[in-house]
């Protein structure tokens, strides 16, 4: 969200994440952005993920989807 990115780059200090717990339920493998056909869902497929790892050990799939979501996200924002 945009919103979201305008607080990080206004913020003193970023804390990310990754030790909490993996849970496949969870919001924090996922992030939806507007494209101009309507909302598209992003997701990291992951490899492995035993619920309660913490997500720095969660391997993820390479097949491609990092590029794939850098250009959702640049057509959808510019």
């Amino acid at each position: 969200r945009l919103e979201v990115a305008a607080l990080l780059v206004a913020a003193d200090r970023v804390v990310l994440a990754d030790t909490f717990a993996f849970s496949r339920q969870a919001a924090h493998n996922r992030l939806r952005i507007v494209t101009s056909q309507g909302p598209q869902w992003l997701t990291a497929p992951r490899r492995s993920g035993r619920v309660g790892l913490p997500m720095r050990d969660v391997a993820l799939v390479d097949d491609g989807w990092a590029r794939r979501h850098r250009q959702a996200i640049r057509t959808a924002y510019g």
